[in-house]
């Protein structure tokens, strides 16, 4: 087997390995649905930490981006619906 041929195989291996992993999503489908995921995982575990803390009342859909270290409510409401179903999922 040559170089080339050796880096060919080493790349195809790779993307195999990331596409298995992806649930055989497309490369960049799985890139974005990681992110999502994440944010969606940074959301849920700062809305769970305030409502145990300070119950769900008192806590604010403001208080909870700032705890997960997002700016913008369009974030939150892209994910979920409204703080109810934040709660439902934390």
């Amino acid at each position: 087997m040559t170089h080339t041929q050796l880096h060919m195989t080493a790349f195809r291996n790779v993307q195999y390995v990331i596409h298995a992993r992806c649930g055989g999503e497309q490369l960049m489908e799985c890139g974005r649905s990681t992110r999502a995921q994440r944010t969606r995982e940074r959301l849920r575990a700062a809305a769970h930490r305030l409502f145990l803390r300070q119950g769900y009342l008192a806590t604010s859909v403001d208080a909870i981006l700032a705890e997960a270290g997002i700016s913008s409510k369009e974030t939150l409401y892209r994910k979920y619906a409204n703080k109810e179903a934040l709660f439902a999922d934390s």
